[in-house]
């Protein structure tokens, strides 16, 4: 069970890189295609999108492979079936009710390409590989799908004309992995295709976790709907856009443990007599956590300009500052989603789940609103910051009946002052390799003495700790 669960963690970090291979991969391309204003074009099209395919999904990325994970095997069909069943169903709802508010209000056709995704989400069912722990279908799939996406991309993308054909193909490449996960299910459901209409306490648990993912869509969607309304600039939101994207990146890369550990932590909690392993778990999994964000949070900060003059291109310089005022956001996101998914999400408590996601939406729709029309995009990062450091201190106070504040609370002051350190520090290093170099070299190089500071300062501290501690 280990090795499988040690297995799981590193195939679901691939899956998560796989997620987002084709932009890591071919942004630096697109963007030296497209504009600035039509990146944003393409952010806000699929930032409205997203939101219903949210809908369309209600629920069952954590509902259903929580579910399937409790299931024993003899009653696991007729839930795959059921749970199938219902997302049929609200796909073709969401899609419809999509295609009415797109008529109203007069959208453009990149709209209408985009909300084919809402359709492609129907076979989507990496909910159910993730609940049965064989997350490596879910990696073979992907690597397909973007390996396709990735070549039609840099084949058929040429000129500024074509960010219709670039929308086109990444929807047909969510297909064809979605499918490919389809061809597969034989292996695991024996029973024949059947419709099982949903059951409606099923359904009705499965939208409690879909609100607190609306919830959530809304905050990743529309904080670019905002920028745009009060700003009128699509090229402020496709700074805001490419920043938001890399950490998005980062921090898909950095969640997979969580996504692979989230049966097994569901499983131990239900054993109300392991309390010792659980709480081992978390003195194991909890100093990593910080330990990695720092890393992240200190990288992002010091590699962004060389990191964008290189990946992005001309046009883009505007999203060094972003990337910087987000690596604060690195120090928190990883606990946060652990805390929520791993902890407060396979306990049950989806009242409090719900919670979380709703105080942290109000936070980020009143920064937006009041910080987006002076500021721009900066005014847009600072109300992400806040909202995320809103959740953090929101889960700890929600947990404080389960153990002491202080097991979170240190652990994250001590992360603050390490992440302001480290960059104070490791500034004169960066600056003093700007005078003989420029470009990719200098990327890595920085990329690499910076990653290598940060070795040695942790090395340092922990032999000190231990020497002091003895």
């Amino acid at each position: 069970m280990k090795n499988k669960t040690i297995s799981n963690v590193i195939f679901s970090a691939g899956y998560q890189i796989l997620i987002l291979f084709v932009p890591l991969v071919t942004t630096p391309y697109v963007t030296r295609i497209f504009s600035p204003n039509q990146i944003g074009i393409y952010a806000a099209s699929l930032a409205i999108v997203s939101f219903f395919v949210v809908g369309a999904t209600f629920g069952l990325p954590l509902f259903g492979s929580r579910e399937i994970a409790k299931a024993t095997f003899e009653k696991r069909d007729r839930l795959f079936y059921e749970f199938f069943s219902l997302q049929f169903l609200t796909s073709i709802g969401f899609y419809v009710v999509f295609l009415i508010i797109a008529v109203i209000f007069k959208l453009s056709k990149y709209y209408y390409l985009q909300s084919l995704l809402i359709l492609v989400n129907i076979f989507d069912v990496s909910w159910f590989y993730i609940g049965i722990e064989e997350i490596k279908r879910t990696l073979y799939r992907n690597f397909l799908s973007k390996i396709f996406t990735m070549v039609s991309i840099f084949i058929f993308v040429k000129t500024k004309n074509d960010l219709n054909i670039y929308i086109g193909l990444n929807i047909m490449g969510m297909l064809l992995g979605n499918l490919l996960m389809i061809f597969q299910l034989r292996r695991f459901i024996k029973a024949k295709f059947i419709f099982i209409w949903p059951d409606f306490n099923m359904a009705k648990r499965s939208f409690g976790i879909l609100i607190s993912q609306m919830i959530s869509s809304a905050k990743s969607s529309f904080d670019r709907i905002i920028l745009l309304a009060l700003t009128g600039s699509n090229s402020f939101v496709g700074i805001y856009d490419q920043g938001r994207k890399i950490i998005n990146i980062i921090i898909a890369v950095s969640n997979s443990a969580t996504i692979a550990l989230l049966p097994k932590m569901t499983s131990t909690m239900q054993d109300k007599t392991n309390k010792y392993k659980l709480n081992s778990m978390l003195q194991k999994i909890v100093p990593v956590i910080f330990i990695g964000s720092i890393f992240l949070g200190s990288s992002i900060y010091l590699n962004a300009a060389n990191f964008v003059s290189v990946f992005f291109g001309k046009g883009y310089g505007d999203v060094t500052e972003v990337l910087k005022i987000f690596s604060l956001a690195l120090l928190v996101l990883p606990i946060n989603y652990f805390l929520l998914n791993g902890i407060i999400l396979p306990k049950s408590h989806d009242k409090q789940y719900r919670e979380i996601f709703i105080v942290s939406a109000i936070v980020l729709f009143v920064g937006n609103l009041v910080l987006d029309k002076p500021f721009g995009f900066m005014g847009a990062a600072v109300a992400f910051i806040i909202s995320e450091y809103t959740i953090f201190f929101y889960i700890i106070f929600l947990l404080r009946r389960d153990r002491s504040i202080a097991f979170y609370l240190i652990p994250f002051i001590t992360s603050f002052f390490d992440y302001f350190f480290i960059n104070l520090t490791s500034e004169f290093l960066v600056k003093s390799m700007k005078l003989s170099i420029d470009g990719i070299i200098l990327f890595l190089l920085t990329a690499v003495v910076t990653s290598v500071y940060f070795i040695l300062v942790h090395i340092i501290i922990l032999a000190v700790y231990k020497l002091v501690k003895k």
